[in-house]
């Protein structure tokens, strides 16, 4: 409700959903579209950064849920919804979508993940960002600078797919640390960020 009428605001319903692995990398929770968007999976409670055998759990929600909450609370605005694999699998966003007029099918980008190719962008969210709005809300690599992301980006922007960066902040020795120190001198990632920004 605090946020209800301003529309500068743009809430992300659920930041990366995800199946779970145990620590020998089997699989314990298998997250699937229809859980996502209708919720009452068993899905663990522990976070991504605790080892976890599955089974003590929690009844998680759905992005159907959750829209219906953020409408409920009198918000009109647009909701960013996350697809699978920490939201960067939006193969069958489409199919699994809420219904409501101001959903934003959110992608996150890293070198790292499986969705990182033109072959995939192509595939899946090209067709995509011609009936939503597709925005990059995490855009990173395992090295910002060396092309990959400046080639996603002059992609993005030939389909209108738009795009933030990972990470507003100074994490020590991180390479997608966008500034430095309380100041945010900005690092050379910074710079080629608000260069981009600049010019989109």
């Amino acid at each position: 409700e605090t946020h209800a009428d301003n529309p500068s605001v743009m809430f992300d319903a659920f930041n990366e959903p995800y199946s779970r692995y145990d620590a020998t990398d089997r699989l314990v929770f298998d997250l699937t579209w229809e859980c996502w968007r209708d919720g009452g999976c068993a899905a663990p409670a522990e976070d991504d950064r605790t080892a976890t055998t599955g089974r003590t759990t929690y009844a998680a929600q759905g992005m159907r849920a959750v829209v219906d909450a953020i409408r409920a609370a009198g918000a009109e605005q647009p909701v960013l919804l996350g697809g699978l694999d920490y939201a960067n699998d939006l193969s069958r966003w489409a199919e699994f979508a809420p219904d409501d007029d101001q959903l934003v099918a959110a992608f996150h980008a890293y070198d790292f993940k499986e969705c990182a190719d033109r072959g995939c962008w192509d595939d899946v969210l090209a067709p995509l960002a011609r009936t939503v709005p597709v925005l990059t809300s995490e855009l990173g690599a395992t090295d910002p600078l060396d092309g990959w992301v400046e080639g996603y980006l002059d992609w993005a922007d030939q389909h209108d797919v738009g795009a933030l960066f990972w990470v507003w902040a100074d994490h020590a020795g991180d390479p997608m640390s966008l500034g430095r120190g309380l100041s945010g001198e900005p690092t050379a990632w910074g710079r080629l960020a608000r260069s981009w920004m600049r010019a989109s």
